[in-house]
């Protein structure tokens, strides 16, 4: 028996039956190749078209809103009310004042930000004397910075913040002064505990510093 092997210069370029084309001309791979790039067209505009009806939906929330889910400050909005009191290092309280703090958020494009206004009252002369605050971080929740200005603005101290956990570590070490403040909010009290030494390092006694406020809630 003989065996006929088929290859494929035995393969008709038109079916004898049909006379449609069996092996493509170069007519049909430029067709081919036509039609591949108009549906590649077509996905891209597609992709991009989808790209922008995204973004302009996002565009539509609210970008207050989505500032104060994210803000590291948020737990502090709000007025607060308390003792603030300062210690030295054999535990006697040597100085209290009362505290007003009102803090609010503000939506800014480029970081996060909450002013406050401090309100102090000396308990044994009644005097009163106001202080501003800027509260800015990162969106991604560094450089924290809490600016506050006293004295009608003449004098301004810096402190630099970390994040831990709830916390928010607030510090500064300059010439003549060390702080670290340790604030946190657990329901409706504010929690302020620190320390401080001022002057000579090698010699000047270390100060602590304790502060409770609690929520106010005033009627509209």
């Amino acid at each position: 028996m003989q065996i006929e092997y088929v290859t494929d210069t035995m393969i008709p370029e038109k079916s004898p039956h049909t006379g449609k084309h069996l092996i493509p001309t170069p007519q049909h791979s430029r067709a081919r190749t036509a039609l591949s790039g108009k549906l590649t067209f077509a996905a891209i505009t597609c992709f991009i078209g989808g790209f922008v009806v995204l973004t302009f939906i996002r565009s539509l929330i609210p970008y207050e809103d989505t500032q104060r889910i994210e803000s590291p400050f948020a737990a502090w909005e709000g007025i607060w009310e308390g003792e603030f009191a300062t210690y030295d290092s054999s535990g006697e309280k040597i100085d209290e004042i009362h505290v007003r703090q009102i803090y609010k958020h503000l939506a800014l494009e480029d970081e996060f930000h909450q002013k406050g206004v401090f309100t102090i009252t000396d308990p044994k002369t009644g005097e009163q004397r106001e202080e501003l605050a800027a509260n800015t971080a990162d969106f991604d929740g560094t450089n924290l910075v809490c600016r506050v200005a006293s004295d009608g603005g003449r004098a301004l101290t810096v402190h630099t913040g970390r994040i831990e956990g709830e916390h928010i570590i607030w510090s500064r070490d300059i010439p003549g002064t060390i702080e670290s403040f340790d604030e946190w909010i657990d329901g409706d009290t504010y929690f302020i505990e620190g320390t401080g030494t001022y002057g000579d390092r090698t010699t000047a006694e270390p100060l602590t510093f304790v502060g409770r406020y609690h929520r106010v809630i005033e009627d509209e």
